[in-house]
């Protein structure tokens, strides 16, 4: 068990399995907070241009008619 212990791939006590499963999932949540905030960033921005767009086909709509 020693040998083991000084390579490092001792076993994980009952203490250290919880901050274990809890930095997985703090990383986790980072990573799915990051997906999101830069899908937020592109939908915001494909709203703006989509809005652009649809208020220059309004205008040149009405300045024809």
């Amino acid at each position: 068990m020693e040998k083991v212990r000084k390579q490092g791939t001792r076993p994980v006590t009952l203490w250290e399995c919880p901050l274990v499963i809890l930095n997985q999932a703090q990383s986790r949540y980072l990573l799915v907070r990051h997906w999101f905030l830069s899908l937020n960033t592109v939908v915001a921005k494909n709203t703006l241009e989509l809005w652009g767009y649809f208020t220059f086909l309004l205008q040149t709509n009405c300045q024809t008619h």
